[in-house]
């Protein structure tokens, strides 16, 4: 099993996806943007465990988490650059959740998540190459070629072989 977040600036979704990328279970908790980047964090963490707990699974049965985050991020860092909806600058969301919960966890513009979700599982599978746009309270769009990742100016336009 797997966790996806999408954070968002007042909900925070989370889903746990089986191999085949089909929704097990998900939750939704409210984003106070009141709130400091480490409570919303903790918020999500609580989250995830009730989720695990709910489906009778232990830690040990998921093997990572990813998180979409409406801004910039650094991937490879594991950082939010800037989270536009929340105001957050510089935070460390992948330390934070890998220190609580001590498995893999990837974070990624949300955006390009949801395109590559799509390449994978959704309505652009077949494709090879596609263009997703998401369109809620912001605007946000995510490329894929030769079903790989294409980041933008933050990352020098580089390809994520995943």
């Amino acid at each position: 099993m797997y966790i996806g977040v999408d954070l968002g600036g007042t909900k925070i979704k989370i889903g746990m996806v089986n191999e085949e990328g089909q929704i097990v279970r998900s939750g939704i908790i409210d984003t106070d943007p009141s709130h400091d980047d480490k409570a919303i964090l903790r918020d999500m963490t609580v989250e995830i465990e009730r989720l695990i707990k709910q489906e009778g699974l232990q830690l040990t049965d998921i093997k990572s988490i990813g998180i979409g985050v409406p801004g910039l991020v650094d991937y490879e860092k594991g950082s939010i650059i800037y989270c536009t909806n929340l105001s957050w600058y510089n935070v460390e969301a992948v330390s934070f959740l890998k220190a609580h919960f001590n498995i893999p966890v990837y974070i990624e513009n949300d955006a390009t998540v949801a395109a590559y979700a799509e390449s994978l599982f959704g309505s652009t599978k077949e494709a090879k190459d596609s263009v997703f746009l998401t369109i809620g309270t912001g605007i946000g769009g995510g490329i894929i070629i030769n079903k790989q990742i294409i980041r933008g100016s933050n990352s020098d336009g580089q390809v994520c072989y995943t």
